[in-house]
């Protein structure tokens, strides 16, 4: 963790060598905890995620899934059969509050632990990697005004994907290549980092 102000980080406990990890963390609101999929290997369909307590590290299990995140008062993460799912979660109490709800399917993995690759913004637009049999992908950004297939400049394993805040931009990492950028407006692919990794 570092202060909004800057200063020293600071590692959250038990999440550090030897500790479980935390993959892709998602700050809940508060700023006192996030989602995350704790680290360690094993088979994807037995993982866990769940909420991160930044001041003691603990972990409390939400599902068995591969990623999750927050946006608008649900939790929403995927399975390994590709399956993304959405959750009413309270984040001050730190648990859900309903049942999950099937969104998604199809959402491609990445990784080692095949972690699906998707990205959720504030207004409710959903970007996600979609793998075909044969192995080409792309990447899809669904929202009001509808969806939209993004063609890739680079072709590779796609994830790290990220909106900006006004979600009109996508960053997302394509491996051995960097972070690009993709704007939604001016429907433009472009370099951001070269060899840049897991963008926010």
């Amino acid at each position: 963790t570092v202060p909004a102000n800057g200063g020293t980080p600071s590692p959250v406990p038990n999440t550090g060598p030897g500790g479980q990890g935390a993959y892709h963390p998602a700050m809940l609101p508060g700023g006192t905890a996030v989602v995350a999929a704790p680290g360690g290997s094993g088979n994807p369909e037995d993982r866990q995620v769940g909420v991160v307590d930044l001041e003691s590290g603990a972990v409390d299990t939400l599902a068995t899934a591969t990623r999750i995140t927050y946006a608008s008062g649900h939790v929403i993460f995927s399975g390994a059969d590709g399956t993304v799912l959405a959750q009413p979660f309270d984040p001050g109490a730190r648990e859900t509050t309903g049942p999950a709800v099937a969104i998604l399917d199809g959402v491609g993995g990445s990784g080692p632990n095949l972690m699906g690759a998707f990205a959720v913004s504030d207004a409710g637009s959903i970007a996600y990697r979609r793998q075909t049999s044969t192995g080409s992908e792309s990447l899809i950004v669904r929202g009001d005004e509808g969806s939209q297939r993004v063609p890739l400049s680079q072709a590779g394993n796609l994830e790290g994907v990220s909106f900006s805040n006004d979600a009109r931009r996508i960053a997302m990492q394509i491996l051995d290549s960097g972070i690009w950028i993709w704007d939604r407006d001016q429907l433009t692919h472009e370099l951001l980092v070269p060899d840049g990794r897991s963008a926010v």
